[in-house]
């Protein structure tokens, strides 16, 4: 499919596609650790610590965020070719996983299990 399309529009399909698939790994492993720490009664003792909603969802989305950069990274510098700039896609990368993140752990908070959240 790819072939039909000329070289100018191939790159900008690659980098939308490298793009998304980063995204997606947030949304999907925010909800995968919230269904985690919920079935483990994680967010039971949540209440009880002296840690703020704030701050966990903050750990949580920092981690995710280094994370799918620390594969953005890796995903550029191995397949793609030098002529992206990387740091803008990077910025990129990290200014977009905290929106998507969030957006998976809401989303995941409606469903009472994984089953139901992928259906």
């Amino acid at each position: 499919m790819l072939y039909q399309l000329p070289d100018a529009a191939i790159e900008l399909v690659l980098v939308s596609v490298f793009f998304l698939d980063l995204l997606v790994f947030g949304f999907f492993f925010m909800a995968a650790l919230y269904y985690l720490e919920k079935g483990d009664q994680v967010l039971d003792g949540l209440v009880v610590t002296p840690l703020r909603v704030v701050e966990y969802l903050t750990a949580k989305i920092a981690t995710l965020s280094a994370l799918s950069v620390l594969v953005g990274a890796l995903v550029t510098l191995l397949v793609y070719d030098p002529s992206i700039h990387r740091g803008w896609y990077l910025l990129a990368v990290a200014g977009m996983s905290v929106p998507i993140s969030l957006l998976g752990f809401v989303l995941a908070a409606r469903y009472n299990g994984i089953n139901e959240f992928l259906e």
